[in-house]
């Protein structure tokens, strides 16, 4: 009942302004109302209950819910433990006892006896950075009298660093995340004199950037020919205006793109036209334009859905609700966990998530009914994308989550705190691709910096640039 009406119902005789003023008052603190819950639920937010990484997570957060493994931390016995093995060695340096530990005698000039004990020390050269001087004769023909020079080799005519340098500014830039400044820096402490300047950084940069261009593509076309694909998609800074990066990874590839909106028209450029496999993403409106049937929507991002309505303190039924979804969620994780480690078939595993299946198909109608807005709207959402939560159950290669694609973009969004972004068009060309083949590499065990060396020399040698997939 409103004041206004239990004014009138006391007895009260209103008159029409001051009805109608307090009638304004009431709506405004309706809205106000709105307003401090909406503040509240922002400033309960961490990564238990919404999508902010662990990282953001202010002090005083909860710790997440672990179930005591009894184990100490550490080590456990019995494991097998890991050691440097003994390694090709580029020095040898001889120590040879002077005199006698016992008497004193003197050793000098007798044989040695067993085999000596090798102690091996890995350390950087006085110089990190060699130089290495290319002299070019010039040789007048007896014959004719015509002067020959010789020619450099391939990759060295017009270079004033090597292949391997150009990788490691690459490296250092593009997976550790360093500024073109910094870079520039670590160079001149380790090489001296000989370290590019900061404008020669930025110039090996570029060029990687185009010697990466073939490996791109072909990522790109083996992300399109994939079955599954995990989606994902986080702001990118530009020097004009914000961009966004798309990320779409596989089993063995991972594919960065970035473009000017997170509008759905972006994924035909990224998956193709006309991609077949099963996206696994987030509820992301722009991925509505595949059918729920190749979908697989996150069901940890569902969870921590379900842990923001658990936690709904002033509102008992989205609380309720909240925590059906959350014991759903619990017993699926249980139930793929066991058949991830082999303890479960295919078919059992489709017969164990049955009854979860039940309940979240008699909790969806109940969420749509709830008085709470964004429980209303997690309940639209997976009536109409029902089935995109179990895809993962009957196809394979495809997971309940989309945890792959956002810890491989987890590396462009530390990159985005540490940076300005990108200022150019060759900026943004060189973080699609630096990211794209650093973590396919990893996926294909293949070492980085060996890959990025080789597309740079086939790069100056104009010949064939190495493949990711051979």
């Amino acid at each position: 009942m409103s004041m206004v009406e239990e004014l009138e119902a006391a007895g009260e005789v209103l008159s029409p302004v001051v009805r109608a003023v307090l009638l304004r008052q009431e709506q405004r603190i309706a809205e106000l109302q709105r307003e401090v819950a909406e503040l509240r639920r922002r400033l309960g937010m961490d990564s238990r209950n919404s999508s902010k990484p662990p990282s953001s997570d202010p002090p005083g957060t909860p710790p997440r819910k672990t179930s005591p493994t009894g184990r100490a931390p550490g080590g456990q016995k019995g494991h097998r433990g890991a050691h440097r093995g003994r390694l090709p060695a580029d020095d040898q340096v001889p120590h040879r006892p002077s005199g006698c530990a016992s008497c004193g005698h003197d050793l000098s000039g007798l044989p040695e006896v067993g085999e000596p004990v090798c102690l091996q020390v890995v350390d950087l050269p006085e110089r990190a950075l060699r130089v290495t001087e290319h002299r070019l004769a010039c040789v007048r023909c007896p014959r004719c009298g015509v002067r020959t020079r010789a020619r450099a080799p391939e990759g060295v005519q017009g270079h004033a660093f090597g292949a391997r340098l150009a990788a490691l500014v690459s490296l250092l830039v593009g997976q550790c995340h360093l500024s073109r400044r910094l870079t520039q820096m670590v160079l001149a402490q380790l090489g001296r004199e000989a370290a590019p300047s900061l404008g020669s950084v930025e110039a090996l940069l570029q060029e990687s950037r185009h010697a990466l261009g073939a490996p791109h593509r072909e990522i790109r076309r083996e992300v399109r020919a994939s079955p599954c694909a995990g989606v994902d998609e986080s702001t990118w800074r530009t020097k004009h205006s914000r961009a966004w990066a798309w990320l779409a990874t596989t089993q063995g590839a991972t594919l960065f793109q970035i473009s000017k909106s997170r509008g759905g028209r972006n994924l035909p450029h990224l998956l193709g036209r006309g991609y077949a496999g099963v996206v696994t993403s987030d509820r992301w409106s722009a991925y509505n334009r595949y059918p729920p049937e190749r979908r697989q929507l996150c069901w940890a991002h569902l969870a921590r859905n379900f842990t923001a309505l658990e936690e709904r303190a002033r509102d008992p039924d989205a609380a309720r609700l909240g925590r059906g979804g959350v014991a759903i969620t619990i017993r699926l994780f249980h139930h793929w966990h066991r058949f991830q480690a082999g303890l479960l078939s295919r078919e059992e595993l489709q017969e164990r998530l049955t009854p979860a299946r039940r309940r979240m198909g008699a909790l969806i109608p109940h969420l749509r009914a709830s008085e709470d807005g964004r429980a209303r709207g997690l309940g639209r959402d997976l009536a109409a994308r029902e089935a995109a939560l179990w895809t993962f159950a009957h196809t394979e290669g495809v997971e309940p989550t989309n945890n792959q694609a956002e810890r491989a973009l987890r590396k462009l969004v530390l990159w985005r705190k540490t940076s300005f972004g990108s200022d150019s068009a060759g900026g943004v060309r060189f973080v699609e691709r630096i990211l794209s083949v650093v973590e396919t590499c990893r996926q294909q065990r293949k070492n980085a910096f060996d890959f990025l060396h080789d597309s740079i020399l086939a790069y100056r040698c104009s010949t064939l640039p190495p493949s990711l997939f051979a």
